[in-house]
């Protein structure tokens, strides 16, 4: 096989983005503080893995978003006044018409960050001034998010990673040693896509069906991982103007088809400082040396960029680096350990582009997990395991063998509760089983939505109002972000002696579960587990197999939902309390087990103060009581609260990233404030298998062409020609 240079550091797929622009769905990466990457108790593990291998990190220190903007601002204009005198400039012609022009330049292990040479221009000395110190912080937070990132996972990578040449007693132990070895490719680009027709949308749309085509096709990146600037657009001839966010960056989130359900990645320009996002470097040398019970593979990200056109008086800027492993680490196929250090596979891809390389040498490996699967997957875990919720699971905690599953003529599979199967590269609720099942891991059916035109933002102050439900509340704390459609906690304290509370959660969305409680501080996911909670249900007679039995809409054999719901819905919003199976119940959540199938048993036999208030549009739950599940509200202090609802299925599913939060209250003086880390770690797990992200990684059919390795060679010259980060 041989490798091009042509389309260096990616895999690519045949894959068009533009095709699903119309999608009103965008993807909010997980934001991560910066301080808090030094914490234990943080888990950025939890992040990656449930925000599909991409987060976004703020607050990084000295005013880094604000440096950011004046580096950027001035970068197009000191790109049109460069010229290719030595190299570190260039430019490039995409066949969608969109033109980039880049300086090209790295960070060495020898010489540390290498010098842009520029011009002397006006527009150059503005670039230029304060390009040290944003360089400098984006290092810092490089080797801040590496080293979070290894102290995690490093009780589960067996050692070594990788092997240095010439040096049999000195090994790279962990992601920290590659990170701090390896060489960071480091490119500053500006997009222009100049068209009369600015205001329209996609090229293939407005123009000619058939030159639908991305600015850069869906490709997932060859490097460990990427750190960069999420796209700016902004105004080189006026300094003055507003500098926005750009869009057109788009994944496929885990566990989405690869082909048509690219998801559009909504960034902050004043939030999002810098964002990482891993490559098939974790194929290549993290995954690969996974050990022990709770193996937790990264994700490369497949990504891709697909520009509108916009007026001459705008240019898109953006500014990434690469982190590539160490020049003298080994590097080692699925087979074998070569001679070859990844150092001799950059140069001879630069040196011989048309040279032959072995199979995993440069290019990604034929099984690349970000893009694809196929049936060797469970080959990367070890005899007596097996590839399953995104980790080797033990064989025998489930007291089955391979041999087992032979004699009974049956195959070792990775299922969820419905009896459906994965390649184990989800997360959710799966196991691994001796079956025969040919049912392929899919989505709940879906709750018909609200009508966004009847449930209107007054209809939503309307509700939310005192007095809806008949009573009034002296208190409320708003629930609402920027994933959900908003929410509110609303209270009185009614009997200070007795410690009774009149409570309210008000849920801006339809009714598929909604749910309040204590949260438990030292509980896993955000203080679920092992949480006290009152819960309200839209029907009863659960099973993990068909969810909830709901009168009139679902039976009792069967998770398909009535077209009936449907018909029903009106221009007039009606609102009732506690319709026909619904139900109001005490539960606590099981201290390990996260899905609804551990702890749907409720307990006590209701509360009589509790109830659920719905219409087509929105859901409150009410309640009056002193404690929750023998937990005891402590009305002259403050007590650790949360809350998660769904509107998606009637399987008690996934509350997804928005509709959940833990917060504090205090009862006397009102104030609510949001706990400080609930932002950062992985999302609840109520919903069995069937996540957001929680279905297969699919893409097994799709054809892909084979990217060279990212390459670094010693000078920005040879790094310019390498392309290795002009992929965002």
């Amino acid at each position: 096989m041989k490798c091009s240079t042509l389309a260096l550091s990616t895999v690519l797929l045949s894959s068009n983005v533009a095709a699903s622009s119309s999608s009103s769905e965008v993807f909010n990466p997980h934001r991560i503080d910066y301080e808090d990457l030094l914490h234990d108790r943080f888990s950025l593990l939890d992040a990656l893995e449930d925000s599909s291998g991409i987060v976004s990190m703020t607050n990084l220190p000295e005013d880094f978003a604000s440096i950011k903007k004046d580096v950027m601002t001035h970068l197009h204009s000191c790109l049109l006044e460069q010229e290719d005198e030595d190299g570190t400039f260039a430019e490039e012609s995409f066949p969608d018409g969109t033109v980039r022009r880049t300086f090209a330049t790295a960070t060495t292990v020898e010489e540390g960050p290498l010098p842009l040479k520029l011009n002397n221009s006006n527009a150059c000395r503005s670039f230029e001034k304060k390009l040290e110190r944003f360089r400098s912080i984006a290092n810092k937070a490089t080797n801040r998010f590496a080293s979070a990132l290894s102290r995690e996972m490093e009780p589960t990578l067996s050692k070594p990673l990788l092997n240095k040449k010439n040096n049999p007693v000195s090994f790279y132990d962990t992601i920290e040693d590659l990170v701090s070895n390896g060489e960071v490719l480091e490119h500053f680009h500006s997009y222009q896509k100049i068209g009369k027709n600015s205001d329209k949308t996609w090229l293939g749309e407005v123009y000619d069906e058939k030159k639908k085509m991305n600015t850069i096709d869906l490709h997932a990146d060859q490097g460990f991982f990427i750190a960069f600037t999420p796209g700016l657009m902004i105004s080189p001839n006026d300094e003055n103007a507003a500098v926005t966010s750009s869009e057109g960056f788009y994944i496929v989130e885990e566990g989405s088809d690869s082909r048509n359900n690219p998801i559009h990645v909504d960034f902050n320009v004043d939030t999002d400082d810098l964002v990482f996002m891993l490559g098939d470097g974790v194929n290549q040398y993290i995954n690969n040396r996974l050990n022990g019970s709770d193996r937790r593979r990264l994700r490369a990200t497949p990504h891709a960029v697909s520009l509108k056109y916009h007026d001459e008086s705008l240019a898109r800027v953006w500014y990434g680096r690469m982190v590539l492993p160490p020049n003298d680490a080994l590097v080692t196929t699925t087979e074998t350990q070569t001679t070859l250090t990844y150092g001799d596979v950059r140069r001879r891809l630069v040196e011989t582009p048309d040279e032959y390389i072995p199979a995993g040498l440069g290019c990604s490996s034929p099984t690349m997990r970000a893009l694809q699967h196929n049936s060797e997957e469970s080959s990367a875990c070890a005899k007596g395991s097996l590839l399953c919720w995104a980790r080797c699971m033990e064989l025998s905690e489930y007291d089955i063998t391979e041999e087992m599953c032979e004699e009974q003529n049956l195959g070792l599979k990775c299922i969820n509760p419905r009896g459906q199967f994965t390649t184990g590269e989800s997360h959710g609720d799966y196991w691994p089983a001796c079956t025969n099942t040919t049912k392929e891991s899919a989505p709940y059916p879906e709750i018909p939505q609200k009508d966004e035109e009847v449930c209107s933002s007054d209809a939503w102050e309307t509700f939310m109002a005192a007095g809806t439900d008949g009573v009034t509340y002296d208190h409320s704390f708003d629930l609402t972000n920027e994933k959900n459609s908003g929410a509110a906690f609303q209270w009185s304290v009614v009997d200070e002696d007795k410690g009774i509370v009149r409570g309210r959660i008000v849920f801006g969305d339809i009714f598929g579960w909604l749910s309040t409680g204590f949260a438990n501080p030292l509980g896993k996911h955000n203080g679920m587990n092992d949480g006290n909670i009152l819960m309200a249900l839209p029907g009863g007679n659960y099973t993990a197999l068909y969810g909830l039995t709901v009168p009139g809409l679902t039976n009792n054999d069967s998770d398909e939902i009535s077209v009936a719901l449907a018909k029903k819905r009106s221009s007039a919003i009606v609102t009732e309390s506690n319709p026909e199976g619904s139900t109001v119940y005490e539960y606590h959540i099981d201290p390990d087990g996260s899905s609804f199938r551990h702890w749907s048993e409720p307990v006590g036999t209701g509360n009589d103060n509790a109830n659920v208030i719905v219409n087509d549009c929105f859901t409150a739950m009410t309640f009056e009581t002193d404690n929750i599940d023998g937990k005891y509200f402590n009305v002259s202090g403050i007590d650790e609260m949360m809350w998660a609802g769904n509107s998606k299925d009637y399987h008690v599913g996934y509350h997804g990233r928005g509709n959940r939060a833990r917060f504090s209250i205090n009862w006397e003086t009102g104030e609510g404030t949001f706990w400080t880390e609930e932002e950062e770690l992985i999302e609840i797990d109520h919903g069995g298998d069937e996540h957001d992200h929680d279905h297969e990684d699919s893409g097994a059919d799709e054809t892909h062409r084979m990217g060279s390795f990212s390459i670094l060679a010693a000078t920005a010259t040879t790094l310019l020609a390498l392309n290795g980060i002009a992929s965002l």
